[in-house]
């Protein structure tokens, strides 16, 4: 969808669109762009987008997620990587690009965190199930994914904190 340099621009430009924390992925599927903002950014957001590409029909690539509401963004990742499970070779492109993404992003703690949390339960949650496919693959995935080696109690509390922060 977007170069990498594109990529990196279009993130920055963000951070100052919406004064925060912004995590953009970028897969061939689209862009989806999350954030954590006290005011809905989703119009501003896609103005960027639209003037960063200059083309209206990548806009239709783009999906806005808010991490205001930690069920919402859950819930997509959960529906995102089941509706992969019914296409293997895409499950494992969307998780490993998914994992180096957020391996690679340093300027979103916060949103990194979250994600990391709600994407490594869910992908647990479908091997566990044996409803993943490459399920060995996702394993060693989810186990060099790890961002805190004290354990999960970590990010769960960094994921609480940061989830209740904005949910005021």
């Amino acid at each position: 969808m977007l170069s990498e340099s594109d990529q990196q621009r279009f993130r920055k430009a963000l951070q100052g669109v919406v004064h925060n924390e912004v995590f953009v992925f970028n897969s061939s599927l689209g862009v989806t762009v999350f954030y954590l903002s006290e005011e809905e950014q989703s119009e501003l957001i896609k103005e960027t987008f639209l003037g960063f590409c200059h083309d209206e029909k990548l806009l239709k690539n783009l999906i806005v997620q808010e991490c205001v509401s930690a069920e919402a963004v859950a819930g997509q990742i959960k529906t995102t990587l089941h509706y992969f499970t019914k296409h293997p070779q895409l499950f494992l492109a969307h998780a490993k690009k998914f994992v180096h993404s957020l391996r690679a992003d340093m300027t979103s703690p916060v949103i990194v965190t979250i994600l990391w949390k709600f994407f490594s339960d869910s992908l647990l949650q479908l091997v566990s199930e044996g409803k993943a496919p490459f399920p060995k693959k996702m394993t060693v995935l989810l186990n060099n994914g790890e961002y805190v080696d004290e354990g999960k109690d970590l990010v769960k509390e960094l994921a609480s904190d940061a989830i209740a922060r904005n949910a005021n």
